[in-house]
């Protein structure tokens, strides 16, 4: 049975304050920052990466470039690992662990893996079924901010684009998970499956939705790496789109800059 340690997963170091250190074009320095010990990958654990490897070049090349954007973004992330097979979202076993997820998120970093799984899905719709997210590369760049030194990402590709869109979705889910990561409601060992036997198959149920008829399509509502999922009801009731933002009809309407408001408060 493997040992892992939970101290130095949950330890959280204090990020660096680097205004001055320069921009990484698509790649990262391969030497960790300040003597800093690279981080475990999932690439390197041998309960995981038979997986991602059985599944080919394109999709190893998609796991690196993630974990790297991941942790550029949280130096504190010391084993990538914490987010494999975590909760109901994150990173789940079989063919396409990026798109597979079930159930109620389990807290907030499971949300997080939840939303940026809706964020593939309405790119997928956005672009059509040749938007594959595991195979689709993108440029961005990896700078630091001048004023405050906080590491941040910036997609590269054309607005509009299916890789835009997947870039996006990336760097929303990297830039989430750390402070997704503390507090209360955080990361906790009992919902991962290696570290603390969650076990996603009694606990993450499909939930089942009733109500009357079926006179929806599904739509996705937001911009590129905030984009996301809902019901469309064609009657007119029920959840829309207001530039961006979800809204509910029964009892809010659009108003003119797209603002939502309450029914005759435009």
């Amino acid at each position: 049975m493997l040992t892992f340690s939970l101290l130095s997963i949950v330890a959280a170091a204090s990020r660096k304050k680097s205004p001055n250190l320069p921009v990484y074009e698509a790649d990262y320095p391969a030497l960790a920052p300040r003597g800093r010990a690279m981080p475990v990958s999932m690439l390197d654990h041998p309960m995981i990466a038979p997986d991602i490897e059985r599944m080919g070049p394109a999709m190893e090349r998609k796991y690196r470039n993630l974990e790297k954007m991941m942790t550029f973004i949280d130096t504190s992330s010391n084993n990538i690992t914490r987010y494999w097979v975590y909760g109901c979202w994150c990173f789940q076993m079989g063919d396409y662990p990026m798109r597979q997820g079930v159930g109620a998120p389990q807290d907030e970093v499971d949300k997080t893996c939840k939303h940026h799984k809706e964020c593939y899905m309405c790119a997928k719709k956005d672009h059509g079924q040749e938007c594959v997210p595991e195979e689709t590369g993108y440029r961005h760049k990896g700078a630091y901010d001048k004023v405050t030194g906080d590491a941040f990402i910036r997609c590269m590709d054309p607005v509009g684009t299916c890789k835009r869109q997947i870039c996006e979705c990336d760097r929303a889910m990297a830039e989430r998970l750390e402070p997704a990561s503390a507090g209360d409601n955080g990361w906790n060992a009992a919902h991962h499956a290696f570290y603390g036997g969650f076990d996603s198959r009694s606990k993450c149920l499909r939930m089942d939705h009733t109500g009357p008829g079926n006179d929806f399509k599904v739509q996705c509502c937001g911009t590129d790496g905030d984009r996301v999922p809902y019901k469309f009801h064609k009657d007119g009731s029920g959840k829309q789109c207001c530039g961006g933002n979800i809204f509910d009809s029964d009892i809010q309407e659009c108003c003119s800059g797209d603002q939502v408001a309450s029914i005759g408060s435009c």
